[in-house]
């Protein structure tokens, strides 16, 4: 990455309120690293508040932040809330009751 002044809002991924300076200089070590610490990185999903800069893509799709959000969210089971237990409960009851009616 090539920059002169860089700030990122990257709030999505990071859920940081204020956005944050990015120094293409500081390579980050650690390749598992949390995303605050890999200030030299460019997230997808992410923009750019202030400054520009040149650089090049290393992950795409699945591989980037925003798609292993996006994979986990679709792996993920889906469960019945307590509510929706309730209510399904409460329709089966009202439905015996109507049958025993008619």
């Amino acid at each position: 990455m090539q920059s002169t002044a860089l700030k990122v809002e990257q709030a999505a991924l990071t859920g940081e309120s204020a956005s944050v300076n990015k120094n293409p200089d500081v390579l980050c070590e650690d390749a598992d690293a949390e995303l605050q610490q890999k200030s030299n990185c460019l997230f997808s999903g992410t923009d750019v508040v202030y400054g520009k800069c040149r650089g090049v893509a290393i992950k795409t799709g699945v591989r980037t932040e925003i798609g292993k959000i996006a994979k986990s969210l679709q792996e993920a089971e889906e469960s019945a809330s307590p509510l929706k237990q309730k209510l399904d409960a409460f329709g089966e009851l009202l439905t015996n009751i109507i049958m025993v009616i008619c």
